[in-house]
């Protein structure tokens, strides 16, 4: 799975980052990296050394000569040519690995890359690598000026992204330009490690007070902590743009997820979407921020469907044990209104998976605490992702008669560090038996399961990915 989402999400159409600039990963069979049907006597566009077009909105070609004929380096005019013809229809993101950087790209080619990115009409996403800090730097402030109606997102997923990126960022992302920035989703993460630290972490999240674009922001670092968590819960509090917030940082403490918890216990979270990870904040802390969530989602609310604002919620910590997933049983966060919910907790036992399989099936049981609540929501819970890292074979059996029992969950993920796999083929036959007897129609999903054995596997092919990728469509077969 790791690998093929990966490939999917990070290439997509337009070809690996390490193939030739004008050749696709499908090779002469498939269609190339850049190409442009002819129109109006202008030359197809097969490689960096053709006559290159892009299509403007009205039609008319966009020529190389007109962005690129006074660059002196023919790798920086191939670079060009691929930002400006790189064809993304499919998933619509482009990566850029360090080997695809020539190395005289220049401040002075920043302007150039710019307008080339904005010809563009098919990329979306472009996805940075682990490339230099400086060229980071460059495609950060090329692309933050290009973003608009086509370019919306900018990904930075190497282990070299630093402060200086991120104060660049926040720099571009506030409202003081002669254009205003129109970036609306931006991820700077690594599963393992780059050099993000709260030095670069604040003046970004700093940035939001103000910024009324960006709509998903993504910060996954190796000494991200409290600062910029307490940063970003004030920034918040001004800010009713973002929608997805995925924060990860080692360095995360109580103080931290406290500064997050009373944007729930305060009102002041317009959130549809928070991921909280990390290492150093404990059961405590995330018990307080469960009971902040479940306490904002069942007070009023203007949003357009039901009482309750957040749609997804997540937990990563490979410290946190029984008692948080006691807390989400105890406050029916199930029943909250939340379409999805993930939680990874490394000390997680056999006796938390029963506790949270018989909240999961409270949900259809009539009369209920936890089923009247969810009546209360027009949203219901469709997706759970449960990892535990101390739970075995019983934790998986727990979870059988779940699904027949509630029908709203349409896909269940477990993982668990000790199981041996002997439990699964009866809950899959279950998933099977009880799609055979509901057949499919509008109202009623088609199910789905995963079981995953082992906790650290789980955290680096499935979480971590989903995490750090978060925010362009993933095209896999066989999933």
């Amino acid at each position: 799975f790791g690998s093929s989402a990966m490939q999917q999400l990070l290439w997509g159409a337009c070809g690996r980052g390490d193939a030739h600039m004008g050749v696709g990963a499908s090779g002469s069979g498939g269609r190339g990296l850049c190409y442009q049907a002819p129109k109006d006597g202008c030359s197809p566009c097969v490689g960096p050394s053709s006559s290159c077009c892009a299509w403007r909105g009205d039609g008319d070609p966009v020529h190389e000569r007109d962005w690129a004929e006074n660059l002196d380096s023919k790798d920086v005019k191939a670079l060009v040519q691929r930002f400006a013809c790189a064809d993304c229809t499919r998933t619509g993101g482009h990566f850029l690995a360090n080997s695809d950087l020539p190395p005289e790209l220049e401040l002075i080619h920043k302007d150039t890359m710019c307008s080339a990115l904005r010809a563009n009409e098919s990329m979306r996403s472009l996805i940075v690598g682990d490339v230099s800090p400086q060229a980071s730097r460059l495609l950060a402030e090329a692309a933050a000026q290009a973003a608009g109606t086509h370019l919306e997102e900018v990904k930075f997923i190497g282990r070299r992204a630093d402060d200086a990126l991120a104060k660049l960022l926040g720099m571009m992302l506030r409202p003081v330009w002669a254009s205003p920035p129109r970036l609306r989703r931006l991820t700077i993460a690594h599963p393992r490690r780059n050099a993000l630290t709260d030095q670069g972490g604040i003046p970004l999240v700093q940035a939001l007070a103000e910024n009324t674009q960006l709509q998903s922001l993504v910060l996954f670092g190796t000494r991200l902590g409290d600062g910029t968590a307490w940063a970003l819960s004030s920034a918040l509090e001004q800010n009713s743009t973002l929608e997805e917030l995925v924060l990860y940082g080692k360095c995360i403490t109580g103080r931290g997820v406290a500064s997050i918890s009373r944007l729930f216990q305060d009102g002041n979270c317009s959130l549809h979407e928070l991921v909280l990870g990390g290492t150093d904040f404990r059961n405590e802390d995330a018990c307080e921020l469960i009971r902040a969530v479940a306490s904002s989602q069942r007070g009023p609310s203007d949003a357009p469907q039901g009482p309750g604002r957040l749609k997804k919620f997540g937990l990563v910590n490979a410290m946190l044990g029984n008692d948080a997933g006691r807390a989400v049983a105890a406050v029916h966060l199930f029943a909250c209104g939340l379409t999805e919910v993930t939680l990874a907790l490394g000390r997680a036992t056999d006796e938390v998976a029963a506790i949270l399989a018989n909240s999961l099936g409270a949900l259809s049981e009539e009369g209920s605490e936890a089923s009247q609540l969810a009546a209360s929501f027009d949203a219901r819970l469709s997706i759970l992702r449960l990892a535990m890292g101390a739970a075995g074979d019983a934790s998986v059996q727990a979870f059988h008669g779940t699904l027949e029992r509630c029908v709203s969950l349409e896909k269940l993920e477990l993982a668990t560090g000790a199981s041996t796999g002997i439990a699964t083929p009866r809950l899959a036959a279950e998933v099977e038996a009880t799609a055979a007897g509901c057949p499919l129609s509008a109202s009623s999903p088609k199910r789905s399961l995963i079981v995953h054995h082992g906790f650290g596997s789980y955290l680096d092919e499935v979480i971590y990915p989903t995490i750090m990728l978060h925010g362009i469509p993933i095209e896999c077969d066989g999933l």
